[in-house]
């Protein structure tokens, strides 16, 4: 069942303002709740607040989202001097596998501070004001506290089923049945103490300087793979398990 166009979005302001060069790590800037994130080798976005968001599901969901951010992008006023890619308008977005069995998620920061060759800039949708372009110039703590022993646990798979659902794949393959698989299998883990996002954003970008880490509405990680990047017209994708011959 395709789901219901979503309602018309409000007007907004989008203002960029060029910041020069700033050394504080765009990781250390994000709040602690709602954070947003795609950096690599110190440069990207991060963002926070939300100004907007959609989540849509089943067949039609990709389609309902692109004429969504359409509509928002002519409805915009945009102030953009810097005029690089990722600075104006941007949406961060988590996009099911299976747009059947759960939602996408697109949310357009209220503030986006961005970094590009060394030169960082901030931009803010709606009246946010001079004080969150401040934000850039010092780094808030990030919280040091320990979170105490970790605790690891079986998630939806138990290590005997998930040891038969690989030698069921391997069965498959030398059957002919598939020719390729990934299979992969979640792991519950608890701590003593509230775990900050932003220590397992900088762990994760300390440990993995050339994976893109990212942040996006309770997901977060660092993946080695860019699938798609179009700047102008040209397409770059950075591929590790490709599915066509070189």
């Amino acid at each position: 069942m395709s789901p219901a166009a979503p309602s018309p979005t409000t007007a907004a302001v989008v203002t960029t303002t060029a910041l020069g060069r700033r050394r504080t790590p765009l990781l250390t800037l994000v709040p602690s709740e709602g954070a947003m994130a795609w950096v690599r080798r110190g440069e990207g976005l991060v963002g926070w607040g939300e100004a907007d968001r959609l989540e849509v599901s089943g067949p039609d969901a990709l389609a309902t989202a692109a004429a969504w951010w359409a509509d928002r992008c002519a409805r915009t006023e945009v102030h953009d001097p810097v005029g690089v890619p990722g600075s104006g308008p941007v949406v961060f977005a988590s996009i099911a596998f299976d747009p059947a069995a759960s939602s996408s998620v697109f949310i357009v920061p209220e503030v986006v501070v961005g970094r590009r060759d060394g030169a960082t800039w901030v931009t803010v949708t709606g009246d946010a004001g001079a004080e969150e372009r401040a934000v850039v110039e010092t780094s808030p703590a990030v919280t040091t506290t320990s979170i105490g022993q970790l605790r690891y646990a079986d998630g939806s798979l138990d290590p005997a089923t998930w040891c038969a659902s690989v030698e069921s794949a391997v069965a498959r393959i030398d059957a002919g049945a598939l020719d390729k698989v990934v299979l992969a299998r979640d792991l519950l883990v608890s701590a003593d103490e509230p775990i900050d996002p932003r220590r397992l954003l900088l762990r994760l970008a300390e440990r993995f300087p050339d994976c893109w880490t990212f942040a996006v509405d309770d997901l977060l990680g660092a993946t080695p793979e860019l699938l798609l990047r179009r700047t102008g017209d040209q397409l770059s994708a950075r591929v590790l398990a490709g599915t066509a011959p070189r």
